[in-house]
Protein backbone atom coordinates (compact mmCIF):
# COMPACT_ATOMS: atom_id res chain seq x y z
CA UNK A 1 0.00 0.00 0.00
CA UNK A 2 3.17 2.25 0.78
CA UNK A 3 3.79 2.09 -2.87
CA UNK A 4 0.76 3.17 -3.80
CA UNK A 5 1.23 6.41 -1.93
CA UNK A 6 4.20 7.05 -3.30
CA UNK A 7 3.16 6.51 -6.55
CA UNK A 8 0.35 9.18 -5.85
CA UNK A 9 2.56 11.75 -5.00
CA UNK A 10 4.72 11.17 -8.10
CA UNK A 11 1.78 11.24 -10.29
CA UNK A 12 0.78 14.54 -8.92
CA UNK A 13 4.53 16.11 -9.12
CA UNK A 14 4.29 15.07 -13.17
CA UNK A 15 1.42 16.85 -13.28
CA UNK A 16 2.71 19.83 -11.62
CA UNK A 17 5.29 19.62 -13.34
CA UNK A 18 3.53 19.44 -16.97
CA UNK A 19 1.53 22.51 -15.74
CA UNK A 20 4.58 24.59 -14.99
CA UNK A 21 6.29 23.94 -18.33
CA UNK A 22 3.29 22.70 -20.57
CA UNK A 23 5.85 21.17 -22.73
CA UNK A 24 4.32 18.29 -25.17
CA UNK A 25 7.11 16.08 -23.69
CA UNK A 26 6.21 17.05 -19.77
CA UNK A 27 2.48 16.19 -20.39
CA UNK A 28 3.26 12.68 -21.93
CA UNK A 29 5.33 11.53 -19.30
CA UNK A 30 2.71 12.84 -16.63
CA UNK A 31 0.17 10.79 -18.98
CA UNK A 32 1.93 7.53 -18.70
CA UNK A 33 2.66 7.97 -14.82
CA UNK A 34 -1.57 8.37 -14.32
CA UNK A 35 -1.62 5.38 -16.52
CA UNK A 36 0.86 3.76 -14.31
CA UNK A 37 -0.71 4.76 -11.37
CA UNK A 38 -4.41 3.45 -12.67
CA UNK A 39 -2.74 -0.17 -13.06
CA UNK A 40 -1.55 -0.13 -10.00
CA UNK A 41 -4.85 0.48 -8.31
CA UNK A 42 -6.33 -1.52 -10.27
CA UNK A 43 -4.09 -4.52 -9.26
CA UNK A 44 -4.67 -4.05 -5.67
CA UNK A 45 -8.58 -3.94 -6.75
CA UNK A 46 -8.20 -6.87 -8.04
CA UNK A 47 -6.37 -8.53 -5.05
CA UNK A 48 -9.75 -8.62 -3.13
CA UNK A 49 -7.96 -9.45 0.49
CA UNK A 50 -7.74 -5.86 1.73
CA UNK A 51 -8.71 -4.60 4.96
CA UNK A 52 -11.08 -1.84 5.63
CA UNK A 53 -8.25 0.39 6.24
CA UNK A 54 -6.60 -0.31 2.96
CA UNK A 55 -9.85 0.18 0.87
CA UNK A 56 -10.39 3.41 2.41
CA UNK A 57 -6.82 4.10 0.92
CA UNK A 58 -7.43 2.82 -2.10
CA UNK A 59 -10.92 4.94 -2.42
CA UNK A 60 -8.91 8.14 -1.67
CA UNK A 61 -5.53 7.36 -3.59
CA UNK A 62 -8.33 7.24 -7.29
CA UNK A 63 -10.45 9.79 -6.03
CA UNK A 64 -6.80 12.01 -6.24
CA UNK A 65 -5.80 10.15 -9.25
CA UNK A 66 -9.28 11.85 -10.67
CA UNK A 67 -8.03 14.78 -9.58
CA UNK A 68 -4.93 15.04 -11.36
CA UNK A 69 -6.85 13.57 -14.89
CA UNK A 70 -9.57 16.37 -14.43
CA UNK A 71 -6.19 18.92 -13.88
CA UNK A 72 -4.63 17.21 -17.52
CA UNK A 73 -7.50 18.10 -19.18
CA UNK A 74 -7.19 21.76 -17.63
CA UNK A 75 -3.76 22.00 -18.95
CA UNK A 76 -4.28 20.72 -22.33
CA UNK A 77 -6.95 22.94 -23.19
CA UNK A 78 -5.06 25.94 -22.09
CA UNK A 79 -2.16 24.78 -24.58
CA UNK A 80 -3.42 23.23 -27.52
CA UNK A 81 -5.10 24.65 -30.10
CA UNK A 82 -9.10 24.41 -29.85
CA UNK A 83 -10.70 20.50 -31.03
CA UNK A 84 -6.80 18.97 -30.40
CA UNK A 85 -6.76 17.31 -27.24
CA UNK A 86 -4.72 14.69 -26.88
CA UNK A 87 -5.71 13.61 -23.67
Amino acid sequence: MEDLLKEIRQAGQYVQTAQDLAGSERLEQARQKLLQVEDVIRQYRERGDLSLQEKEILEGAHQELEGYHKKMKQIEAMHNPVGFHQY
